[in-house]
């Protein structure tokens, strides 16, 4: 019996498991529950029980990067124009690509070099429409500050962190166009099959 035959995926989504909507800001003043609103956990346990995969991810929605700016500025008692000029650049960045921070380990560590020729998976963001986005980039963090840490609780130093980005359109249409029921980013390879998904209100 081959690898892949073995191989089972779990999803894992007890952080953020409640329907998020796409529609704009409005964060609540409390950082720590948007962020669990935007985050998935998912495990893919391989042959002889190996962890094949485990991880977490934070879709950066603009209601995340609202609560973000917000929970950044107070931390640091930001004056007021450097609060807008930070929102600015978080907007420029939301409008620009689907941005996901993703943070995991394996077993064998090589296989999460995402976005190279070492790594067993496969990464893409698809929705309930069969809509097919790959991704535009794949940015390692290599060494998470503290900053990351703080507002990243998953991201550890003995995990591999990365922002990964997708095309809001492919072929001249929307990635996560107007009625999509959900999205998620999935993981293929000859270690199993996973998702993490955010049901849309």
């Amino acid at each position: 019996m081959t690898r892949t035959s073995f191989a089972a995926a779990v999803v894992l989504l007890g952080c953020g498991s409640a329907q998020v909507s796409l529609d704009g800001g409005g964060a609540s003043g409390d950082y720590d529950a948007v962020l669990d609103a935007w985050t998935r956990e998912v495990g893919v346990t391989g042959e002889g029980f190996e962890n094949a995969l485990t991880g977490s991810a934070t879709y950066r929605s603009w209601q995340f990067r609202e609560a973000w700016v917000n929970r950044f500025a107070a931390d640091h008692q930001l004056p007021p124009a450097r609060k807008d000029e930070l929102a600015q650049s978080e907007r420029a960045a939301h409008e620009a690509a689907h941005e996901f921070l993703f943070s995991g380990y394996a077993g064998d560590r090589r296989s999460l070099d995402l976005g190279t020729d070492q790594s067993a998976w496969r990464v893409a963001l698809v929705t309930d429409s069969g809509s097919h986005a790959e991704p535009s980039g794949f940015e390692e963090i290599r060494r998470p500050s503290s900053s990351t840490r703080a507002y990243y609780p998953y991201v550890t130093t003995n995990r591999m962190t990365y922002v990964i980005r997708f095309p809001r359109d492919v072929a001249g249409r929307p990635v996560l166009p107007p009625g999509t029921k959900w999205f998620a980013l999935r993981f293929d390879g000859p270690r199993g099959h996973a998702e993490m998904k955010w049901e849309i209100e």
